[in-house]
C-alpha cells in the first residue's frame, strides 16, 4: 500500500508513473482479495477466484455495503489492467485508483488490522 500511495500521491505525468500506479493498483487489489478469502474461508469453504470472495467479504462484514460498487468497479478495473493497456484507460484508471481505490484498499487494511 505504501508505494501504490506513493504514486497516486504525485500526479502521472509520464508513463512509467502511470505504469507504476496502474500496476501498483492491480497488485494492492491481489493482495487484498487473497487476504480477505483467507478471512472467509472455512470449513468446507471451496470457492476461489475474487468475484466469490469478495461476494463472501460483502456478506461477512469485511466490506462495508455502500463499498460494493466500489469493489465491483476495482475488480472491473483489475481485470481489465491484466489485459488490455492503452494511454486512454490506464489516464482514466488512474484517476480511479486516486479518486477511490486507494481509500478502499486503505480501509480494508484498516479493517484487517483491528
Amino acid at each position: 500500500m505504501a508505494s501504490l500511495r506513493e504514486y497516486v500521491e504525485e500526479p502521472a505525468i509520464s508513463k512509467r508513473n502511470l505504469a507504476g500506479t496502474v500496476f501498483g493498483f492491480v497488485r494492492a487489489f491481489e493482495l487484498a482479495w487473497k487476504c480477505l478469502q483467507d478471512q472467509v474461508a472455512g470449513p468446507g469453504y471451496a470457492e476461489r477466484g475474487p468475484k466469490p470472495v469478495l461476494s463472501a467479504a460483502f456478506q461477512a462484514g469485511f466490506i462495508p455495503v455502500e463499498g460494493e460498487e466500489t469493489w465491483s468497479q476495482m475488480l472491473a478495473d483489475r481485470n481489465l489492467a491484466s489485459r488490455i493497456y492503452n494511454q486512454n484507460f490506464a489516464n482514466a484508471l488512474a484517476e480511479r485508483i486516486r479518486q477511490s481505490h486507494v481509500k478502499a484498499l486503505e480501509a480494508l487494511v484498516h479493517r484487517l488490522a483491528s
